[in-house]
């Protein structure tokens, strides 16, 4: 029986993943709100117009970058102090469970699913598990620059294919209106399109984020904050510089000068993303309080987190009729409200509970037994 002792948390990481899951709401939302093949980035008002700005600047590609970081670095955190055996036991049977969740929820609730990505890559991961640092770091600049052209090849891809006609496109809101079963077909339709997105957008600087997580666990960067600020703090200009002019170019070429030939847009990020969200991970390093407490309750069930969001998504636009009746401005007042809900929820759920119901589910699974969820003398 492989052991079942949880690793010690990390609270800075877990207050980082909190963080993360809000900018991940706001980018997942629209998926599930809309349709997918005709979510155009043309303002339809001046709410959405600035949504559009925000999230170009603040959030697209950013959040999902500091998830897999966080990813890497619990795959230090588990592997610490087990047996090789121990370890490629528990570490492939937790990506067997992350991948059936994953397909689960791409089914039932949201087809951008990100759980099925972490599955396979993590299988890359763990090949490099006895990689040097310097390996690791290789490996990840690669990556990143292999984003560059994929991110060139989708933005391309995005721009060139023909828009649905009107009557597919009713055809689809019907279908996500209606009952159950034109839901999930409609959904199971809908799948297959996000793999070119999810294969170019997110693959390349998610496996980046996932080297680079691995190195910070194991130097423990974030095993107190001043480990990550120290690091910013040397490489800040840098950071600032990179962010600044990765998201101020991408939002140029992307949405304001050429908003008939955007294929250029999308490369910038490979640069902007991932500078912003290393600035990001310092500004949460400075917070404290309450809302640094909460943060910290959301990063320990952010697979429940994460899965909650997609089904309070498909309750609000499915359940109640709402899909795409709502424009990119209230969508975002609606990702904020289902992420901060969620994030009191989970804070609640932890004083009784060990573990959220996804954590506890996918816990079970990995070590092979039945493992108890509710805290002693709750």
């Amino acid at each position: 029986m492989m052991n079942s002792v949880p690793p010690p948390r990390r609270a800075y990481a877990d207050r980082l993943r909190g963080f993360a899951l809000f900018g991940i709401c706001l980018v997942n939302l629209p998926f599930i709100a809309l349709p997918i093949g005709t979510m155009s980035p043309e303002p339809l008002g001046l709410a959405d117009a600035t949504a559009l700005l925000i999230s170009a600047l603040f959030v697209d590609a950013k959040f999902f970058i500091l998830f897999s970081f966080l990813f890497g670095f619990g795959f230090s955190v588990q592997t610490a102090g087990r047996t090789r055996e121990e370890a490629r036991r528990s570490f492939l049977r937790r990506l067997w469970g992350l991948f059936a969740l994953g397909v689960l929820h791409g089914l039932l609730l949201f087809p951008g699913d990100i759980l099925t990505t972490y599955a396979l890559l993590g299988l890359g991961l763990w090949a490099l598990r006895d990689a040097s640092d310097r390996v690791l770091h290789r490996c990840a600049v690669l990556a990143l620059l292999v984003a560059v052209p994929a991110f060139t090849g989708l933005d391309y891809l995005v721009q060139t294919l023909p828009p649905p006609s009107a009557d597919a496109q009713a055809a689809t809101i019907a279908a996500y209106r209606g009952s159950l079963a034109q839901i999930l077909g409609q959904r199971w339709q809908d799948w297959p399109e996000t793999v070119p997105f999810i294969l170019l957008y997110n693959w390349p600087m998610a496996f980046a984020a996932f080297c680079w997580g691995l190195i910070a666990g194991r130097r423990g960067l974030l095993s107190a904050p001043e480990g990550i600020l120290s690091l910013i703090h040397r490489y800040r200009w840098g950071l600032w510089v990179g962010a600044a002019f990765g998201n101020g170019a991408y939002v140029l070429a992307s949405i304001v000068t050429m908003p008939n030939d955007r294929w250029y847009g999308m490369p910038f990020l490979a640069l902007g993303g991932p500078c912003l969200a290393i600035l990001y991970a310092g500004w949460i390093a400075r917070l404290d309080g309450r809302i640094a407490r909460m943060l910290e309750a959301a990063g320990r069930v952010s697979l429940s987190h994460y899965l909650g969001q997609s089904l309070c998504a498909v309750l609000i636009f499915n359940g109640l009729g709402l899909y795409a009746e709502l424009g990119y401005g209230g969508l975002a007042v609606i990702s904020v409200l289902i992420a901060a809900g969620l994030t009191g929820l989970g804070s609640l759920w932890l004083t009784a509970f060990r573990y959220g119901p996804a954590e506890w589910l996918l816990r079970c699974w990995t070590y092979g037994r039945w493992l108890p969820i509710r805290r002693e003398g709750a």
